[in-house]
């Protein structure tokens, strides 16, 4: 049996940190204490990676550190892979979220619109004898470092993360 108080497999649902459903479809706060041990766990993996190549990263280190048993890690994930991904995905939906917020009240689109709209003939002549790829690094580098520069995003509170959520900004437009 697991250690005291937790649940066993059949009753975790391991859906992310997002509330568990229940089997109407009715969302409902999460157990505290699987959060409390996917927070465990979370923290656990970003410390040994840290300390350790990925590569090398074991479940049971993860559990060691966690202070949690094995098999409490796999109520919770299925690999060491399995809990990359969902820190990633987690990482990769608040950088879309915090972008999008900035955005909300934006008419950055229909700006950029109309500021392609009056030489687009000549975009085009230009794109076509040019590399796509080219043309579309050019225009999202520029666009990268002038948003940067004058924080037209407004996105200076993410410190560290500014120039990979810019970045990523300016891809999704150039695409």
């Amino acid at each position: 049996m697991g250690d005291v108080g937790e649940k066993t497999a059949d009753e975790i649902q391991p859906t992310g940190e997002g509330a568990a459903c229940r089997e109407s479809g009715e969302r409902t706060a999460p157990d505290r204490r699987v959060v409390r041990t996917r927070k465990a766990i979370r923290q656990a993996f970003l410390t040994l990676m840290q300390e350790t190549e990925y590569q090398k990263i074991t479940i049971t280190g993860i559990a060691r550190e966690a202070d949690i048993d094995r098999k409490t890690f796999y109520l919770h994930y299925q690999s060491v892979e399995d809990l990359a991904n969902e820190i990633v995905q987690d990482e990769a939906d608040r950088i879309v979220r915090t972008c999008l917020d900035s955005l909300e009240n934006s008419d950055l689109f229909k700006r950029l619109s109309l500021g392609l709209a009056p030489d687009l003939k000549s975009m085009k002549l230009i794109a076509s004898h040019t590399p796509y790829e080219l043309v579309l690094k050019k225009l999202e580098s520029s666009l990268t470092a002038s948003l940067i520069e004058q924080d037209t995003l407004g996105l200076k509170k993410l410190g560290p993360y500014l120039d990979f959520c810019v970045a990523y900004f300016s891809a999704g437009l150039v695409a």
